[in-house]
């Protein structure tokens, strides 16, 4: 759990330094999942498949959300 914790402020700084870069979003998104944080981890994916990363594209598709 404190490792995903660690991800956590790291892709939060990584958001800071460049909030075009969707993976940041992404791997954020997949950590909040592991935390069963899922409002989060939703709204991450949406951030990112605005951002055109084809992985939350097909990750929301699946599920059946807009973005």
């Amino acid at each position: 759990m404190g490792k995903i914790q660690d991800a956590l402020k790291d892709y939060d700084r990584a958001i800071k330094l460049d909030p075009m870069f969707s993976g940041s979003f992404l791997f954020r998104a997949n950590a909040y999942l592991k935390l069963n944080k899922t409002e989060q981890a939703l709204e991450d994916f949406k951030r990112a498949a605005n951002l055109g990363n084809d992985a939350a594209q097909n990750y929301l598709r699946k599920k059946g959300i807009q973005w």
